[in-house]
């Protein structure tokens, strides 16, 4: 009788929400931003740019488009979510610092000949070497499954055992909340790239 109040205790005693976020904080950052970018990119923008080179070896574009946007960014990405399986970089307190510098991947892609439907492109094309975007479209979505998974794994472990399945909680929620806001944003390159040049 005792132990079975003791646990139900335990179940009804409140959790402290916000000392769970303040030391997951930085995995949660870690886990929105990866997917805000990787949303804000994937398949908006990536979609909707068209083949620069005459001579680059694929020639159709409609399968230069599933295979440079949708079957580069799912075999890269799935590589990416193997690997920590494998080895695991950086530290938990440093992810922050690739994270963060996956933002480049915006202007990079922008950059590309990206040329929505129905848009008049002003900002010139940067990158309008067909191997090059295909680099950049490898290595963003390798990064994306390789940080996502070591941060989902890394959230849990900032707080105490008996927190932890709260933190992945937290983790999941930011991951949902990335997700949603790179979408949003993902409407603004449109309109950016045909009244922005230089």
């Amino acid at each position: 009788m005792q132990e079975q109040r003791k646990a139900t205790t335990a179940v009804t005693e409140k959790q402290p929400y916000m000392e769970i976020i303040k030391k997951a904080f930085p995995q949660l950052y870690n886990v929105f931003f990866i997917f805000f970018v990787t949303l804000a990119t994937f398949p908006a923008v990536q979609a909707d740019i068209k083949k620069s080179s005459p001579n680059f070896f694929i020639q159709n574009g409609e399968i230069y488009r599933q295979i440079l946007c949708f079957l580069t960014f799912n075999i890269f990405a799935m590589i990416g979510s193997i690997l920590p399986s494998y080895y695991i970089w950086p530290k938990k307190e440093y992810l922050w610092i690739p994270v963060t510098l996956r933002f480049l991947y915006i202007p990079l892609y922008l950059f590309c000949n990206y040329q929505p439907i129905g848009i008049q492109r002003i900002l010139p094309v940067g990158i309008d070497n067909d191997y090059v975007y295909w680099f950049i479209a490898a290595t963003m979505a390798l990064t994306s499954g390789y940080f996502s998974s070591i941060a989902m794994m890394y959230a849990p472990s900032t707080v105490p055992e008996h927190q932890a399945s709260i933190a992945g909680m937290f983790a999941g929620a930011a991951l949902i909340t990335g997700i949603f806001s790179g979408i949003l944003i993902s409407f603004l390159w449109p309109w950016l790239v045909s009244h922005v040049g230089y």
